[in-house]
């Protein structure tokens, strides 16, 4: 569970306001994080797939990254049409998906598929988080670089949308569950995007600059 509280406080610090969950048994440590953090809005659709494109309408209309999660199977694959659709329309959408350990994955049931890189190219970025640990300084460097490839700041991609996989063992809820603890963070501020940004147009001749919404132009 604490392993959950850092994950969502360090979202939250990066500008997460949204979360739109639909509930189930693998994924009820994330969701539990995520509405005890006190500053996302949470929304619970049963529906995957409706719950993924009101996510992503929410994106959109906002213009900031929003957290779909969901708990494991074929519930992720619920995902992959607003997967493609945040793909092509440069819109950060942050997939927080629960899953089996390795050794329970492929048993025969379908919340055992096998769903590491399910969304192929359609994803920036996608890293699974292992199992949980007790040392959080791995797990900042993972979300740091994530929360770079959602946003688009290193200039290799536009944002869009990417996909963390958190395997979680039984069982999967603590006995007592205390209060959330809060954890502080660096903000990634919007200077150092601006930072990226000149350090491409400087070397540049001739640049373009091209105004207007989900627009990337190399």
């Amino acid at each position: 569970m604490e392993w959950c509280n850092f994950v969502v406080s360090f979202l939250e610090s990066q500008g997460i306001k949204h979360a739109c969950i639909s509930p189930g048994a693998r994924n009820s440590p994330l969701t539990h994080a995520l509405i005890n953090n006190g500053k996302i809005n949470c929304l619970s659709n049963v529906d995957e797939r409706s719950s993924a494109f009101f996510g992503l309408g929410i994106a959109r209309a906002n213009n900031e990254p929003v957290v779909i999660s969901s708990t494991s199977g074929t519930a992720v694959a619920n995902f992959f049409p607003a997967v493609i659709e945040a793909s092509l329309s440069n819109i950060p959408i942050l997939i927080l998906s629960a899953d089996r350990p390795s050794k329970l994955v492929g048993t025969g049931a379908n919340q055992t598929i096998y769903q590491k890189e399910i969304f192929g190219n359609h994803v920036r970025f996608f890293m699974d988080m292992g199992l949980p640990e007790k040392e959080y300084d791995e797990i900042e460097k993972k979300m740091k670089e994530a929360i770079c490839q959602l946003k688009g700041l290193k200039n290799e991609y536009p944002p869009g949308p990417i996909h963390l996989n958190f395997p979680f063992e039984e069982p999967l809820m603590s006995e007592n569950i205390s209060k959330m603890k809060k954890y502080s963070f660096y903000l990634m501020a919007k200077k150092d995007e601006k930072e990226n940004s000149v350090e491409t147009i400087e070397p540049s001749k001739k640049p373009l600059i091209v105004v207007g919404p989900n627009i990337h132009v190399n």
